[in-house]
């Protein structure tokens, strides 16, 4: 009987040829990782002051929308958070309205 396909010849010494192209594939997998990575974990700290006309405002929560990252500002009105570029803050505090 004949074999109908091709036999596979074998160049290397130690039989394997995904062997020979180890260096390239680790090569490969870290750019594409080092890219995506950026990507995926892009954070900015945003900061900021909280204040109505000259009045700084302690206490406020800021949150980012749709996420449990929530920070206050401090008794000078100031905050920092860790947020995605493209996010949506939310402001809260008690005596102040939706708006």
């Amino acid at each position: 009987m004949k074999h109908c396909l091709p036999k596979r010849e074998i160049n290397s010494s130690s039989g394997c040829s995904i062997c020979d192209h180890s260096g390239k594939l680790r090569f490969l997998f870290f750019i594409t990782l080092f890219f995506c990575s950026g990507a995926i974990f892009a954070q900015n700290t945003v900061t900021g002051k909280v204040a109505t006309g000259d009045t700084a405002l302690a206490n406020v929560t800021v949150q980012v929308k749709g996420s449990p990252t929530a920070t206050q500002t401090n008794s000078s009105g100031n905050f920092a958070i860790d947020a995605p570029g493209n996010a949506t803050l939310v402001f809260t505090s008690i005596g102040y309205t939706t708006q």
